[in-house]
Order: structure tokens, then sequence, then C-alpha cells
């Protein structure tokens, strides 16, 4: 019934619907005696971890771990990683940064107008590994190499962005996170968005769940990403990131390209044509209601807090000498981890997600290097990151 592409708008409407109370309560200052609006005690880049957090976070870990070990018994090998499993390639880039930034952009990487190499890892969101014409979120994280480190001088660190394809997340916070991995545990993931008994229901998650799926994704290179979860700007200050398309893709509303790995094969048609670019873009976090740090499931709208272009990113052409596309780099691409703790302190990661994002991510990598055999450690660049000896 919901395979219809007409339910979309509707769908998107109702999401907006249930948006509305943040947008226009806090206009009126004496409903907040009587309706208490989440996050209206914070300040702008302030973050608030809730009583028993860090004990939901260990038990998410639990839960998470035990899936893997499940899906992966002893001889089932490689170990792939649990969130974003399939990649499609990973692709070396620079990054550029804009000149003359306004002083408040000018944190953490955005400091400098300089240039950055990076590779990016894009993916399919769903597991287990499936077709590219089965609806999934589609994802691509970034990892900048060489970043001068403030607390070290002449010692040089890396940077990860983590974006998907849809401004928000199903899982708004580490509660949330935990309520439907036990549902999903239990084999009734369903029940997380709507149960009778006991009586209870997630609307905005089930709402989401659909809308970042549904659509249909021709290109990963013709499409929007957005980090879901909120960072810092520098000190009291916090911000979004959003990826797109330096020139505007024309819609392609025509059926799917055939091919169980279409999204590899027509990125690599992409980059063997030219090379590609993408606007990186800040949206800085102007109210703290509308714009909440402890619900990565609320939209941060753009009329009300506009992106900025920052800096841009531009992929590099298709090498016939060390091809994304070839046996060893995919194997680099499953080998190399990403995480959204893996930052400059100026750009530290902010909310509840992200806290059970950084502390879960990295359990599972350790996990699964351990169970494949593979020392863990991050490429210092990116011949480094190709090459076949040192990590």
């Amino acid at each position: 019934m919901f395979d219809d592409p007409r339910w979309l708008p509707l769908f998107r409407l109702a999401l907006r619907t249930l948006d509305l109370p943040r947008r226009y309560l806090p206009e009126v200052p004496w409903l907040s005696e009587f309706v208490a609006l989440p996050d209206s005690q914070l300040e702008i880049g302030q973050e608030f971890e809730p009583p028993g957090e860090r004990e939901l976070i260990h038990k998410v870990i639990e839960v998470l771990e035990e899936r893997h070990r499940r899906e992966y018994p002893a001889g089932v090998r490689p170990m792939l990683r649990d969130f974003h499993t399939k990649a499609h390639g990973c692709v070396l880039a620079k990054l550029k940064i804009e000149p003359d930034l306004p002083s408040e952009y000018r944190y953490g990487v955005f400091a400098n107008p300089v240039e950055y190499d990076a590779v990016l890892r894009f993916s399919n969101g769903q597991r287990p590994i499936q077709a590219d014409q089965m609806p999934t979120p589609h994802g691509v994280a970034i990892k900048l190499f060489e970043v001068p480190d403030p607390a070290r001088p002449n010692h040089r660190v890396t940077q990860d962005f983590l974006l998907a394809d849809f401004p928000v997340n199903l899982i708004g916070t580490v509660a949330d996170a935990f309520e439907f991995y036990q549902a999903e545990a239990a084999g009734k993931p369903q029940a997380y968005f709507i149960s009778p008994l006991p009586l209870r229901h997630h609307l905005r998650a089930g709402l989401i769940g659909y809308l970042s799926a549904e659509t249909p994704v021709h290109d990963l290179f013709d499409i929007s990403y957005f980090s879901q979860t909120p960072y810092k700007l520098g000190a009291g200050n916090a911000c979004k990131y959003i990826l797109r398309p330096t020139i505007t893709p024309t819609p392609n509303r025509g059926q799917l390209p055939a091919g169980d790995n279409y999204l590899r094969e027509q990125m690599q048609r992409r980059l063997l044509a030219s090379s590609v670019s993408f606007d990186f873009l800040v949206q800085r976090q102007l109210h703290p209601v509308r714009q909440p740090i402890e619900d990565a499931s609320v939209e941060w709208r753009e009329d009300e807090a506009p992106p900025r272009k920052v800096a841009t990113v531009v992929l590099e052409r298709y090498d016939f000498e060390r091809p994304f596309t070839s046996p060893w780099r995919q194997w680099c691409c499953e080998r190399i981890s990403y995480n959204p703790g893996t930052t400059l302190p100026d750009s530290a990661p902010l909310g509840g997600l992200n806290r059970l994002r950084h502390a879960v991510y990295d359990q599972i990598s350790i996990m699964r290097h351990r169970a494949n055999g593979v020392i863990r450690r991050e490429p210092n660049n990116p011949d480094d990151f190709v090459s076949k000896t040192g990590w």
C-alpha cells in the first residue's frame, strides 16, 4: 500500500506537523508555564546528559555485540561493520576550505583556507548486504588526513565527518535507541514503532524510517547528505553539516538501473568522465528548541538556520593504477574506521546520539578488526590508506 510514491508528500507533511510545537510555542512565552518543551532550559551549544544514559549506552553495546556475534559466528569471515555495511567504494578527494569565512565559522579544520587530502566512503545504510534497488538510506563518511593538532605542535591527526541522505535520524535519543534495539533483538522491530501491548508508539520514527528509505536513488553523486547530529563550532556554539552537489542535478524519475551494484557502477562511470564536486555547508544552531542538540530526530530547518558553504570537496577522477573498484581497494574500504569522535576539540560531537555512536562504533570496530585479524589504526595519508603494508 505505502509503496506508492504518492504517499511521500503526505508523510513529509505529517513529519513537519509533529515539529509545530517546537516552531511556534517558543514565540508564546506564557505557554511555557503549561507546556514544557524539551531543551527549553538549554543555551545555544549546550548539551545535557540525562541520568542513567551511560548505563543505557553500555546496554545498547551489549545488545549490538551479541547481535553481531550471531550474524558472524566463527568461520564466517570477514566480519563486516554493523552500520552502513555495504560499501560502494572509497574515493580519494580534496577538501578545500573557503577563504574569508566569517569569524563565527573559523573553527577546527575551517579555521584557515587550506586544502586537505581525504577519503570518502559511500555506502548503503541497511544490513545485511542487499541489491541496490532495495529501499535503504545511503551514507557518506569523510576522513581528512594530516590535520594539524592544536594540542601538539608539529603533530598531525585525522578528522571524520559522517553523513546520511536524510536530514534526521529515526532514533532521536539514547533511550530511543535502547528501545529500538531491544525490539530488534527480540525479532520484533516493528513493535518499536507501534505496539498494542504495552500500548506505545513512535510515530515520528516510523515516518522517518519510511521517508529515509523510500526515495529512489539513481546516482550517489546527485544527492545531498546530512550529519543528522550536531557538533561544536568552537566554544558555546553548535552546528550540523550538509554535503550538497555543487551542480544541481536534473531529477531522474525513470526506473532504477539493473544490477545489484549499479550505484558503484554509476560512480565509476561518473569519475571516468570527470571529477565530481560537492559543497560542504555548515548550519549553525540559532535556537535551542527549534534546533535541538539532544534529539537527532528533529530537523534543523534551513529557513530557520540557513546553511553556509565553508568548503568544496572534489573527488579525484578514476585512477586506473589504483581503482577504487579493485578488490584490494574494496578491502581497504572495509578495514578503515569512521567515528564521530575522531575530530578536533573545536568540532567535538554533541548530543546523546553522538555519545552513543562514539561508543558503539568504537566497540564494533575493535570487535571486527580482532575477528578479521587486522591491525586497527588510522591511516596517515592517502598513500598509507591504499598501501598493502603498514596497516
